[in-house]
Formats: structure tokens, C-alpha cells, sequence
């Protein structure tokens, strides 16, 4: 028993000591001793998305001697404590600051102050309504949504209906997939229909919501031909909603990022296509962009960096590009 013990706690002190744990609300040094104190701001704990972008965070720090302290919330509906969070590095004198805004509009407020306090701020994921940042790395996410629209309407040839249900309503990156989507399905496909453009319904980022509404969408509506599920955890809810429907491989389901779930779902042919970003490398060139700004090596001119997305199916799971993504 004695032997279980210390070894838990051994192991316990190594994921410490790699910046293996991701803390929820609190703090999380991933390099001690680093000559310049940054701190990321994420959007989940939990999330495997998040989880992966912190790791690229960690990652720089480390090839860069940066002391980097790691604050997530415990969901992306918590606004309010990620703009605690952002006052707490301000408070604490932070050398740069990477965060992931939660909400387009109430991110915009704390950016200034941290800048008025003279702390570059670096944007990673999702932008804010405002030029209150130094540099920014993310996907082109408009661009994605656009992508999305493009694959649902090769898939139904070009005539179909189409349901949206999001996440949660202020966030900057799910509002530039959603625009994409829609302004690009009716520019260029006028045969798909989106049934529910100008009323989308979001579940508070909860898979369980998002299957219930999937469910409770096809019922209501019988010839309904695809879903666009713009982030993780609405993919994976409306992916279960649809197979529970009894509706896989009818019903087609598209949107943004995988999990282990999501990648079963593609393999059983219940969702169609999930697009692919670079979590890793947005929160790697989010520390090391923190560092050149803090060194003066690039401007603060509010510019945003693509990292790039790719459209992930069954048939392309095993291309070497899309594994390493996974």
C-alpha cells in the first residue's frame, strides 16, 4: 500500500513537473525558472482541443526559457472567470499575455486594460471585436465555414436542407464559422437550403443538448438532408443525435474538430466530414509570437497569422497529414 502511494504521488510530481496538468480556474507553472513570466488563457480544461493547444503553449516555453503560468476555466460558457483571469495577469505584472477569447465583445475591455498596463496581448483561436491585440495565430475560420459549406454541398449534389445548431452565441471563432457557412452556401450553392439561418439555436457547448436537439430537429423536420456543427463538442452531440435518430449516413453531419468520439462517429459513417485545425501550433507560435513582441521583434499592429485547417473524412483518416492532426 505504502509502495501505490509514493508511486502516485512520483507520477503525480512528474506531470507536474512536464506541464501535464491543466488547471481548471487555478494556475499551472509549465516552466519554472524561464526569464520572462507569460501567461496563457484558454477556453476549457477538459477539452481535448484545449488541452492540445495548451501543450504547444508548453512546449514553447520550454524551448524558450518562458516561466508560462496556464489559466483555463472549467467551460466556455465561464466569460466572467476568463476576465478574472486576464486581471489577474495584469495584476501579477505578466510579461505578455496569449489568450483564447471566450467572448468576441467582453474580452474587449480587459485586452485595453492589459495593454494600457503596457503587457502585450497575443490572441490565439478566436478573435475579439476589436484591434485591442498585438498579433493574433488562428485558423481563418471564416474561410473554414466556407470550406464546411462547399464539402456539405458536394455531398448533396448540390440540392438539400441544411440545420445549424452552435455553441454558444459570443464567440468570436464560432461566429466566423458560422458567417462563412452561410455566406458561402447561398453565394455559391443556391440549391441547399438553411432552414434555420436568421434563428440558430446553440446548446451551451453540451454534446448531450446537441443530441437531444438533433433529435428533436429531425423529428420535427423529415426531409431534412445535413447538419453543420461548428465546434467539438456540437459535432460530437449532434453526431450521437443523428445515430440515435437512426438517421447515420441520412442525415449528414459536417462541422469543426474530432475527438476520439467524433473520429468513431466518421469511421461508423455517421458524421461526414470534421475540419481539422492546428491546435498544437497555435498555442506553440502564440508563446513564441509573446516572446517576439516582447523583444520587439514584431510589431504590434493587430495582425492575424492563418495556422491553417483541413477537411478530415473517412476515406483520408490514414493520410499521414491528417494523422498527425489527429
Amino acid at each position: 500500500m505504502k509502495r501505490t502511494a509514493v508511486f502516485l504521488l512520483a507520477v503525480f510530481c512528474l506531470l507536474i513537473a512536464t506541464g501535464s496538468v491543466f488547471a481548471a480556474g487555478g494556475k499551472q507553472q509549465s516552466s519554472a525558472g524561464g526569464t520572462q513570466k507569460v501567461y496563457y488563457i484558454g477556453k476549457e480544461a477538459g477539452s481535448v482541443y484545449w488541452q492540445t493547444v495548451n501543450r504547444g503553449a508548453d512546449a514553447a516555453a520550454k524551448d524558450l526559457g518562458i516561466n508560462l503560468i496556464s489559466l483555463n476555466p472549467n467551460s466556455e460558457s465561464e466569460v466572467d472567470k476568463q476576465v478574472t483571469m486576464v486581471e489577474t495577469a495584469v495584476n501579477d505584472k505578466a510579461a505578455a499575455i496569449v489568450l483564447a477569447p471566450l467572448d468576441s465583445q467582453a474580452l474587449i475591455q480587459p485586452c485595453i486594460n492589459a495593454r494600457n498596463a503596457g503587457i502585450p496581448l497575443i490572441i490565439v483561436d478566436s478573435m475579439i471585436a476589436s484591434n485591442d491585440f498585438d498579433a493574433a495565430y488562428m485558423t481563418d475560420n471564416y474561410n473554414g465555414g466556407e470550406l464546411c459549406a462547399d464539402f456539405l454541398a458536394e455531398q448533396l449534389n448540390g440540392t438539400g436542407t441544411v440545420f445549424i445548431i452552435n455553441a454558444v452565441a459570443g464567440s468570436g471563432s464560432l461566429i466566423a464559422r458560422q458567417a462563412g457557412f452561410i455566406d458561402r452556401m447561398k453565394s455559391a450553392h443556391k440549391g441547399v437550403r438553411i432552414l434555420n439561418e436568421n434563428d440558430v439555436i446553440y446548446c451551451n457547448n453540451d454534446p448531450i443538448t446537441a443530441a437531444t436537439q438533433a433529435v428533436d430537429t429531425i423529428a420535427a423536420n423529415p426531409n431534412l438532408n445535413a447538419f453543420f456543427a461548428p465546434n467539438t463538442n456540437v459535432l460530437k452531440g449532434v453526431g450521437q443525435g443523428v445515430k440515435e435518430a437512426g438517421k447515420g449516413g441520412k442525415v449528414l453531419v459536417a462541422g469543426f474538430d474530432s475527438d476520439d468520439d467524433i473520429v468513431a462517429l466518421v469511421k461508423e459513417g455517421v458524421i461526414t466530414g470534421m475540419i481539422l485545425q492546428s491546435p498544437y501550433k497555435m498555442g506553440y507560435m502564440g508563446v513564441e509570437g509573446a516572446l517576439k513582441r516582447i523583444k520587439g521583434e514584431i510589431p504590434n499592429n493587430a495582425s492575424v497569422n492563418d495556422t491553417g485547417c483541413f477537411m478530415a473524412t473517412k476515406a483520408n483518416l490514414d493520410d499521414p497529414q491528417i494523422k498527425e492532426l489527429l
